[in-house]
Protein backbone atom coordinates (compact mmCIF):
# COMPACT_ATOMS: atom_id res chain seq x y z
CA UNK A 1 0.00 0.00 0.00
CA UNK A 2 1.55 3.35 -1.20
CA UNK A 3 0.76 6.57 1.08
CA UNK A 4 0.34 10.22 -0.45
CA UNK A 5 1.02 13.43 1.68
CA UNK A 6 0.49 16.69 1.15
CA UNK A 7 -0.35 20.11 2.84
CA UNK A 8 -3.97 19.99 1.51
CA UNK A 9 -5.90 18.67 -1.64
CA UNK A 10 -3.33 19.93 -4.49
CA UNK A 11 -1.71 16.18 -3.59
CA UNK A 12 -4.70 14.98 -5.61
CA UNK A 13 -3.91 15.83 -8.69
CA UNK A 14 -0.63 13.52 -8.01
CA UNK A 15 -2.86 10.74 -6.53
CA UNK A 16 -4.97 10.70 -9.62
CA UNK A 17 -1.77 10.57 -11.74
CA UNK A 18 -0.76 7.91 -9.18
CA UNK A 19 -3.79 5.81 -9.66
CA UNK A 20 -4.34 5.88 -13.07
CA UNK A 21 -0.39 4.36 -13.94
CA UNK A 22 -0.80 1.81 -10.98
CA UNK A 23 -4.56 0.76 -11.06
CA UNK A 24 -4.04 -2.23 -9.02
CA UNK A 25 -2.30 -0.65 -6.10
CA UNK A 26 -4.22 0.07 -2.82
CA UNK A 27 -3.66 3.85 -2.00
CA UNK A 28 -3.63 6.15 1.02
CA UNK A 29 -4.23 9.66 0.97
CA UNK A 30 -3.47 12.52 4.00
CA UNK A 31 -4.25 16.12 3.07
CA UNK A 32 -2.94 18.32 6.58
CA UNK A 33 -5.75 20.61 5.79
CA UNK A 34 -5.61 22.11 9.23
CA UNK A 35 -2.02 23.22 9.01
CA UNK A 36 -2.04 24.44 5.24
CA UNK A 37 -1.19 26.06 3.32
CA UNK A 38 2.90 24.86 3.88
CA UNK A 39 4.20 27.74 1.59
CA UNK A 40 5.40 30.56 4.03
CA UNK A 41 6.03 28.03 6.96
CA UNK A 42 9.25 27.52 8.82
CA UNK A 43 11.10 25.01 8.29
CA UNK A 44 10.47 23.29 11.41
CA UNK A 45 7.17 23.68 11.17
CA UNK A 46 7.35 21.75 8.00
CA UNK A 47 9.65 18.77 9.37
CA UNK A 48 7.43 18.47 12.64
CA UNK A 49 4.35 18.23 9.89
CA UNK A 50 6.13 16.22 7.72
CA UNK A 51 6.95 13.57 10.63
CA UNK A 52 4.08 13.35 12.08
CA UNK A 53 1.84 12.69 8.73
CA UNK A 54 4.23 10.18 7.42
CA UNK A 55 4.17 8.31 10.32
CA UNK A 56 0.16 8.48 10.31
CA UNK A 57 0.16 6.80 7.12
CA UNK A 58 2.72 4.42 8.08
CA UNK A 59 0.48 3.66 11.17
CA UNK A 60 -2.27 2.53 7.89
CA UNK A 61 -0.40 -0.21 6.47
CA UNK A 62 1.37 2.13 4.19
CA UNK A 63 4.93 0.76 3.43
CA UNK A 64 5.95 3.71 0.98
CA UNK A 65 4.70 7.25 1.31
CA UNK A 66 5.39 10.18 -1.65
CA UNK A 67 5.35 13.70 -0.16
CA UNK A 68 3.41 15.16 -2.81
CA UNK A 69 3.80 18.69 -1.54
CA UNK A 70 7.08 20.39 -3.00
CA UNK A 71 7.45 22.45 -0.46
CA UNK A 72 8.34 19.85 2.08
CA UNK A 73 10.14 17.56 -0.30
CA UNK A 74 12.28 20.50 -1.62
CA UNK A 75 13.07 21.78 2.61
CA UNK A 76 12.73 19.05 4.63
CA UNK A 77 12.41 15.63 2.69
CA UNK A 78 15.96 14.66 3.45
CA UNK A 79 16.27 15.45 6.56
CA UNK A 80 13.34 13.08 7.54
CA UNK A 81 14.83 10.62 5.43
CA UNK A 82 18.32 10.77 6.63
CA UNK A 83 17.30 11.04 10.58
CA UNK A 84 13.90 10.50 11.64
CA UNK A 85 13.23 7.62 8.90
CA UNK A 86 16.58 5.95 9.86
CA UNK A 87 15.38 5.61 13.08
CA UNK A 88 12.08 4.93 13.37
CA UNK A 89 11.05 2.90 10.14
CA UNK A 90 14.47 1.80 8.65
CA UNK A 91 12.44 -1.05 6.50
CA UNK A 92 10.17 1.94 5.29
CA UNK A 93 10.78 4.30 2.36
CA UNK A 94 9.95 7.40 1.91
CA UNK A 95 9.77 9.53 -1.47
CA UNK A 96 9.18 12.79 -3.20
CA UNK A 97 8.05 15.32 -6.07
CA UNK A 98 11.28 16.99 -6.37
CA UNK A 99 13.49 14.41 -7.31
CA UNK A 100 11.08 13.39 -10.84
CA UNK A 101 10.95 16.74 -11.67
CA UNK A 102 14.64 17.47 -11.50
CA UNK A 103 15.56 14.43 -13.68
CA UNK A 104 12.91 15.73 -15.99
CA UNK A 105 14.39 19.53 -16.43
CA UNK A 106 18.24 17.74 -16.64
CA UNK A 107 17.43 14.74 -18.54
CA UNK A 108 20.55 13.09 -15.64
CA UNK A 109 19.45 10.46 -13.45
CA UNK A 110 19.35 11.62 -10.06
CA UNK A 111 22.64 9.28 -8.74
CA UNK A 112 24.38 11.19 -11.17
CA UNK A 113 26.24 13.84 -9.58
CA UNK A 114 28.26 15.48 -12.12
CA UNK A 115 27.22 18.23 -14.59
CA UNK A 116 26.73 16.76 -18.40
CA UNK A 117 26.86 18.59 -20.94
CA UNK A 118 23.22 19.30 -22.07
CA UNK A 119 21.52 21.89 -24.87
CA UNK A 120 20.87 25.00 -23.72
CA UNK A 121 17.57 25.93 -22.24
CA UNK A 122 15.83 28.38 -19.90
CA UNK A 123 13.43 26.77 -17.38
CA UNK A 124 10.57 28.80 -15.57
CA UNK A 125 9.23 27.49 -12.05
CA UNK A 126 6.34 28.88 -10.52
CA UNK A 127 6.44 27.53 -7.38
CA UNK A 128 5.70 28.83 -3.15
CA UNK A 129 7.74 31.44 -1.61
CA UNK A 130 9.62 28.37 0.37
CA UNK A 131 10.32 26.65 -2.43
CA UNK A 132 11.52 29.32 -4.31
CA UNK A 133 13.73 31.09 -1.02
CA UNK A 134 15.94 27.52 -0.66
CA UNK A 135 16.65 27.40 -3.91
CA UNK A 136 17.37 23.46 -3.53
CA UNK A 137 15.74 23.34 -7.35
CA UNK A 138 18.12 25.78 -8.62
CA UNK A 139 20.99 23.82 -6.92
CA UNK A 140 20.44 20.50 -7.93
CA UNK A 141 19.75 21.46 -11.56
CA UNK A 142 23.07 23.67 -11.40
CA UNK A 143 24.61 20.59 -10.21
CA UNK A 144 23.39 18.30 -13.41
CA UNK A 145 22.73 20.50 -15.97
CA UNK A 146 24.72 23.45 -16.21
CA UNK A 147 22.76 24.01 -20.05
CA UNK A 148 20.13 24.45 -18.06
CA UNK A 149 18.79 28.58 -16.87
CA UNK A 150 16.43 27.95 -14.28
CA UNK A 151 14.46 31.07 -13.77
CA UNK A 152 11.91 31.10 -9.89
CA UNK A 153 9.06 33.05 -9.69
CA UNK A 154 7.25 33.00 -6.32
CA UNK A 155 3.21 32.82 -6.37
CA UNK A 156 3.05 33.17 -2.51
CA UNK A 157 -1.24 33.74 -2.58
CA UNK A 158 -1.52 31.08 -5.38
CA UNK A 159 -1.76 27.67 -3.50
CA UNK A 160 -3.96 29.39 -0.60
CA UNK A 161 -6.49 30.89 -3.04
CA UNK A 162 -6.74 27.66 -4.45
CA UNK A 163 -7.18 25.66 -1.92
CA UNK A 164 -10.08 28.16 -0.75
CA UNK A 165 -11.89 27.92 -3.57
CA UNK A 166 -11.17 31.34 -4.91
CA UNK A 167 -13.47 32.46 -8.10
CA UNK A 168 -11.82 31.70 -11.35
CA UNK A 169 -11.70 35.52 -12.00
CA UNK A 170 -9.82 35.68 -8.98
CA UNK A 171 -6.99 32.56 -9.96
CA UNK A 172 -6.87 34.29 -13.13
CA UNK A 173 -6.05 37.86 -12.00
CA UNK A 174 -3.04 36.04 -10.00
CA UNK A 175 -1.26 33.90 -12.49
CA UNK A 176 -1.35 36.64 -15.00
CA UNK A 177 0.29 38.93 -12.04
CA UNK A 178 3.03 36.23 -11.50
CA UNK A 179 3.92 35.25 -15.29
CA UNK A 180 4.21 39.13 -15.61
CA UNK A 181 6.77 39.29 -12.73
CA UNK A 182 8.49 36.32 -14.43
CA UNK A 183 8.80 38.24 -17.69
CA UNK A 184 9.68 41.42 -16.29
CA UNK A 185 12.53 39.42 -14.49
CA UNK A 186 13.40 37.06 -17.80
CA UNK A 187 13.85 38.33 -21.30
CA UNK A 188 14.81 35.10 -22.53
CA UNK A 189 12.29 32.85 -24.39
CA UNK A 190 10.97 30.15 -22.10
CA UNK A 191 11.67 26.53 -23.58
CA UNK A 192 9.74 24.79 -20.51
CA UNK A 193 7.39 25.85 -17.87
CA UNK A 194 7.14 24.35 -14.66
CA UNK A 195 4.24 24.21 -12.22
CA UNK A 196 6.21 23.35 -9.08
CA UNK A 197 3.64 23.10 -6.63
CA UNK A 198 0.84 20.59 -6.50
CA UNK A 199 -2.00 22.88 -6.18
CA UNK A 200 -1.01 24.91 -9.71
CA UNK A 201 -2.34 22.20 -12.40
CA UNK A 202 -5.66 22.91 -11.12
CA UNK A 203 -4.97 26.36 -12.98
CA UNK A 204 -2.56 25.35 -15.63
CA UNK A 205 -5.25 26.32 -18.32
CA UNK A 206 -5.06 29.65 -16.97
CA UNK A 207 -0.59 29.48 -16.93
CA UNK A 208 -1.04 28.10 -20.69
CA UNK A 209 -3.25 31.04 -21.38
CA UNK A 210 -0.53 33.94 -20.18
CA UNK A 211 2.66 32.05 -21.68
CA UNK A 212 4.17 32.00 -25.01
CA UNK A 213 2.17 29.78 -27.13
CA UNK A 214 5.44 27.27 -27.77
CA UNK A 215 6.39 27.78 -24.23
CA UNK A 216 6.45 23.70 -22.89
CA UNK A 217 4.15 23.12 -19.52
CA UNK A 218 5.53 20.32 -17.74
CA UNK A 219 2.52 18.20 -15.86
CA UNK A 220 4.53 17.11 -12.81
CA UNK A 221 1.89 14.98 -11.57
CA UNK A 222 2.45 12.72 -14.78
CA UNK A 223 6.49 12.86 -14.08
CA UNK A 224 6.20 11.71 -10.75
CA UNK A 225 3.53 8.88 -11.74
CA UNK A 226 5.83 7.31 -14.15
CA UNK A 227 9.19 7.72 -11.69
CA UNK A 228 6.99 6.37 -9.40
CA UNK A 229 6.17 3.18 -11.31
CA UNK A 230 9.47 2.44 -12.92
CA UNK A 231 10.86 2.58 -8.99
CA UNK A 232 8.42 0.03 -7.94
CA UNK A 233 9.31 -1.79 -10.76
CA UNK A 234 12.39 -2.21 -9.86
CA UNK A 235 12.37 -2.64 -6.86
CA UNK A 236 9.89 -6.14 -6.15
CA UNK A 237 10.60 -6.32 -2.67
CA UNK A 238 8.18 -3.68 -1.96
CA UNK A 239 5.43 -6.01 -3.56
CA UNK A 240 3.16 -3.07 -4.28
CA UNK A 241 2.79 -4.45 -7.84
CA UNK A 242 1.44 -7.75 -7.16
CA UNK A 243 -0.93 -6.59 -4.51
CA UNK A 244 -3.73 -4.52 -3.82
CA UNK A 245 -7.21 -4.09 -5.25
CA UNK A 246 -7.02 -0.57 -5.79
CA UNK A 247 -8.28 0.94 -3.35
CA UNK A 248 -8.40 4.14 -1.72
CA UNK A 249 -8.87 5.48 1.69
CA UNK A 250 -8.77 9.20 2.20
CA UNK A 251 -7.96 11.47 5.74
CA UNK A 252 -7.52 14.64 6.42
CA UNK A 253 -6.34 16.64 9.56
CA UNK A 254 -9.22 19.18 8.96
CA UNK A 255 -13.12 19.18 7.82
CA UNK A 256 -13.78 15.97 6.06
CA UNK A 257 -16.78 17.85 4.66
CA UNK A 258 -14.62 20.50 3.05
CA UNK A 259 -11.93 18.33 1.65
CA UNK A 260 -14.69 15.96 0.22
CA UNK A 261 -16.22 19.48 -1.72
CA UNK A 262 -12.26 20.14 -2.59
CA UNK A 263 -12.15 16.81 -3.95
CA UNK A 264 -15.03 17.17 -5.88
CA UNK A 265 -14.01 20.40 -7.68
CA UNK A 266 -10.46 19.25 -7.76
CA UNK A 267 -10.92 15.88 -9.10
CA UNK A 268 -14.69 15.89 -10.44
CA UNK A 269 -15.22 12.99 -8.73
CA UNK A 270 -16.87 12.34 -5.32
CA UNK A 271 -14.26 11.25 -2.21
CA UNK A 272 -14.90 10.43 1.23
CA UNK A 273 -12.79 11.93 3.59
CA UNK A 274 -12.53 10.69 7.40
CA UNK A 275 -10.93 12.57 10.07
CA UNK A 276 -7.85 11.34 11.03
CA UNK A 277 -6.65 10.73 14.64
Amino acid sequence: MIGVYDSGSGGLTVLRALRHALPQVDFVYFGDHAFAPYGEKDLGNLYDRGCHSVDFLFRQGCSLVVVACNTSAATVLRPIQQNWLAERHPDKRVLGVFVPLIEQITGVAWSQKKPRPAPRKTVAVFATARTVSCNALGEEVFRRARGVHLVPQSCPALAAAIEDDACPDVLDSLVATYVRRLQQQCRDNLDEVVLGCTHYPLVSEMFRRHLAANTVVLSQPDIVAHSLENYIRRNTTLGLVSEGKGELTCFTSGDPRRAHRAARRFLGQELSFEQAA
